[in-house]
Order: structure tokens, then sequence, then C-alpha cells
């Protein structure tokens, strides 16, 4: 058994692991947030209010104006299906509650959400263990969240000592080729093949069908090889094949195109002079839909040409990676930026700006989250720090164009604004005077998005991150202008 995600009370408070309150599910919290700037509140319903209880160490949740609706625990970046996972903590507390796992399917951000619910317990004043085991081996879900539904009036919990485990066969080892693989409409998948030890395992495959529907497939290991063949050309869209062995997954996300798209895309990866190791910087638009998001699309057309080290970590913005970069400090996911200077790159991309110039209702969208001087001394700390470590050429993009009639109608839930084109614009001219000012490659992304009819639709519906079509159309723009 292995130790995914260990969180102790302490580690609420210390190293920035998020209590996530989804809209989806609705609530109110207040808790540190990851960057140990002070409190932060958010309240987007009334299901359930959470706050630190500093002196216990421990979380505490009361239902709000109704408890309809689960409150979550924690939200997951992304979870390997196929396997089982082991949920453990200490609760007290009054009334009657429920455990259970949503699941999200779909990476655009709409799809099919299902849960896996415990039975219900009641809570007494004194400290009891919990102990629940969740199976996945047939589920390829990808972004979970654990939550707790309230289901009495006056409900209070306490929980603490919170951890998941996942369950699987250290001994396993899979391996494939990285990226995302693109399929002609029409035509049958390519066989599709896993390295696998120990060379004789038995496991399973399964093949989601724009992750709303699975199936499974036994998978036989042939002297160190798992083949998978799909009976039927799948349908256009986005699909998930998954192998699991001995609890140990590994996916594997296949796009469905037209021709055009796809030779339109072989085009402009024929012409790119990207290769080796490229490391990237970012937030969300490079973190999220991981497995077919524009870093994954790349590597998936150049294949052994290069190898993408993607570190984008969602809700990054230029401050916050320069602290990343300097600072012995823990952060949210500070474990992906462990190793970062272990290899040789050949490239650096920094991509961020999408968080830097979001402005809120309190400042009455008056101005960006981050001032421009501190856009530029970040920068700096950024640059110098990188060329501390290699000399590898920098390409930093410019902030992206996003959908004005969706964030516009947005900010009036969430009270805050993403993508208003004059701080974007602003922040654009910034970036471009410093890569001019150090030797460094811009890469103008503002001006082909500003260009797009139907922009909404290269977005997902919160206007802020990128559809599959959006990542498509980036991952051109990159293999065309990234010299």
């Amino acid at each position: 058994m292995k130790l995914l995600l260990s969180l102790l009370a302490v580690t609420f408070l210390c190293s920035g692991w998020e209590i996530f309150q989804n809209q989806f599910l609705g609530g109110d919290f207040e808790t540190r947030n990851e960057t140990g700037y002070g409190v932060g509140a958010f309240t987007v319903g009334a299901s359930a209010v959470a706050t630190l209880q500093e002196g216990a160490l421990c979380l505490k949740l009361k239902p709000g104006k109704t408890s309809a609706q689960p409150f979550t625990i924690l939200r997951c970046k992304q979870f390997p299906g196929g396997t089982h996972y082991l949920v453990k903590a200490k609760i007290r507390g009054k009334g009657k509650v429920s455990f259970g796992f949503a699941c999200q399917f779909d990476l655009e951000g709409c799809g099919k959400k299902e849960g896996l619910w415990k039975q219900s317990i009641m809570l007494s004043q004194e400290w009891n263990h919990i102990s629940y085991d969740f199976d996945f081996s047939t589920i390829p879900l990808d972004r979970p969240l654990f939550l707790v539904r309230l289901l009495t009036e006056g409900t209070e919990l306490f929980i603490d000592d919170l951890e998941i485990l996942a369950k699987w066969d250290d001994a396993i080892k899979i391996s494939a080729s990285p990226g995302t693989l693109l399929v002609p409409q029409g035509e049958t998948l390519p066989e599709q093949t896993y390295n696998v030890y120990p060379l004789n395992a038995k496991g399973q495959f399964l093949w989601s069908d724009t992750f709303r529907e699975s199936r499974v497939f036994p998978a036989e290991t042939i002297a160190g090889k798992a083949c998978f063949t799909l009976p039927e050309p799948p349908k256009p869209g986005l699909h998930r094949l998954i192998l699991t062995i001995g609890g140990f997954s590994l996916p594997k996300d296949v796009l469905v195109l037209s021709q055009n798209e796809i030779s339109s895309l072989k085009n402009a990866a024929a012409k790119s002079s990207l290769k080796g190791n490229v490391l990237v910087l970012g937030d969300s638009l490079s973190d999220y839909s991981r497995g077919h998001n524009w870093v994954d699309i790349i590597q998936g057309l150049l294949g052994e040409k290069v190898r993408f080290y993607n570190l984008a970590c969602g809700g990054d913005h230029c401050p916050k990676l320069a602290q990343r970069l300097t600072s012995k400090r823990a952060y949210y996911r500070d474990e992906m930026y462990e190793d970062i200077w272990s290899r040789k790159y050949d490239n650096v991309i920094i991509f961020v700006g999408q968080n830097d110039t979001v402005s809120f209702e309190k400042d009455k969208y008056a101005k960006p989250q981050v001032a421009i001087g501190n856009v530029k001394s970040s920068f700096k700390t950024i640059i110098d720090e990188i060329s501390k470590h290699t000399n590898a050429p920098i390409t930093i993009f410019s902030g992206i164009s996003t959908p004005q009639e969706i964030n516009d109608k947005n900010k009036a839930t969430f009270h805050y604004r993403f993508g208003i084109p004059a701080f974007v614009e602003d922040y654009n001219r910034t970036v471009k005077q410093i890569c001019a000012e150090r030797g460094l490659s811009y890469l103008d992304i503002y001006t082909p998005f500003s260009a797009l009819e139907n922009k909404a639709s290269y977005f997902r519906p919160d206007g802020v991150h990128l559809s599959t079509a959006g990542h498509l159309h980036l991952s051109k723009i990159v293999l065309e202008q990234m010299k």
C-alpha cells in the first residue's frame, strides 16, 4: 500500500493543501490560502461552513442555511482510475454524517458526475477512527471530490488526520509513449502497446467514450507487452484508455478529429524547431486537462523529438512562481518543484498572466490582482533564478484573450472578472518589454485568440480555462511560432 495523500490537520495550516468548496457543490468556507497570505473567504452557496480550529489543529464543519448538498473536504487535481483508495480519519461531533466521492469524468468541466457514498454514521463527542475503501477499479475517474454530507439539523463535525491511500502492487511497472494520441475520424484506433513488468502480469483496460461511458477489456501481458485494440472506430471527441494492473494504472488520452484538423497540426509539427527537454512553468491553462492539453498534444505530435516537463500549477501568477523558484517554504503542490533542476533543459516556457490580470468586485474591478510593478520585479526574480541553473533559451507567452460575454456574466456569481482587455494588454506590453531587455523570446497568443470567431467554444463554460478546441488551437500557435 502506498501513501498517496496525507492530510494531517497541521498540514492544512502549514503546507498549503486546499480546503476547497467547488461551485458545483455550493457552500461557504474560510481557510488560509495556499500562499500563506492570510485568510481567504469564498461564498458560492449556503450548504456548509468550515473553519480551521487553530488551537485544536482540526477542521470543523457545520451546516449553513441548508445541508442538502455535500461539503467538499478535498478536491484532487487528478487521480488515476482503475484502483482502490482507502480513506482514514479521526472524527467527532454531533449529528449524522456520511462520506463519499463525487467523480468528474469529463475534462471540459461540464460532464458526468457520479457519487460513491458510504453508510451514514452518528457522531459522538469522543474521537473515533473511520476507514473506508472506495473501489474505482472499473471507473475512469479524473478529478474526484472527497465529500461529507451533514445530514441532520445542528450537525457539527470535527475531522482530523485525514489520509487518502492508494492500494497498488509495488512490483508493477507500466510505461508507454507520452502525449495525446490523435486519430482521424472514421479510422480504427492504432494498436496501443504498453511495456509491463512483471512480464506475464494480468490486468484490464478501461476505455471511456468521451469519459461518459466506460468498457472493460482483459489485459494479457506477453513478453512484457500489453496491447489494446478497439473493435470499432472510436467516436469523434475525447476518450481515455487506462491500463490497470495490480492497482497501478496508466492513462492515455485519445482525440478523434477530422482528417483536416490532424493534417494541419501535423504540418505545423513537421516545421517546428522544438526539441529536447522542455520545462513548462505556468498556471491552470497548462495544468488543467492533463493528458490532452496543449502540452500533451504537442508531445504526442513531436514524439521522441521532445520531452516536456510540465510543472504548471493552477492558480499560479508570476509572484507565486517567483516564490516557488526561490523559497524553501511549503506551497500548494510544492512537490512538483522538488527535482526541477535535476535534468538539463533545452527550452524553458513561462505561461502565466491569467491570474495576474484577474480583478475583484471588492476593488470595483478597477485594478488587476498583480500590479505591473510586481509583475516586473517577479519576472526579474524568475529569470535570474532560472539563469542560475540553465542556459536554455526562455520563451514567455503573452496573456490570453478570453470570451468577454462569459466573464461579464460570471462576475455576478463569482465576484471576480478574468480577462479584462486593458489589464491583459498592459500585462502583455510589460512582458514583451522584459523579453526585449533580457534577450528572451516573446510569444503572442493574445492576438490570434482575439481574432477567433465564436471564441466561447475555445473555452470551458467558465470562460477562463481552455476547452479541447482551445488547447488544439494553442498547440498549433506554439508549433508554428515558437522558435
